[in-house]
């Protein structure tokens, strides 16, 4: 049962992104922050899923040591992913285009 809903958020995960991308194809937006937020909403929806199918299996340690190294790697890239935001920030505002 937990892989059946795991594929059925998998399969969610690629309509959502469909959505996202006609809702974005609306909107004037650079190629890049159209496809860097449709994986980033597909991430999301998987990851939903991955933690329902690990509630369904009763695997509540699992799922607290996968939060638990989430959380640990989140500290320990804390640099890099400071610098991946905000260059995605940089990317959003109208004023600044790829290669300003």
């Amino acid at each position: 049962m937990a892989l059946v809903v795991f594929f059925l958020f998998v399969f969610i995960a690629k309509y959502v992104g469909k959505l996202a991308y006609r809702l974005m194809m609306k909107k004037d937006m650079q190629k890049s922050i159209r496809h860097v937020t449709i994986k980033v909403v597909k991430a999301v929806v998987i990851a939903i899923g991955f933690f329902i199918a690990l509630g369904i299996l009763d695997l509540d340690k699992v799922l607290t040591s996968v939060l638990a190294g989430a959380g640990v790697a989140g500290l320990a890239l804390q640099g890099t992913l400071n610098n991946t935001f905000s260059g995605l920030l940089l990317s959003f505002l109208p004023e600044m285009k790829i290669h300003d």
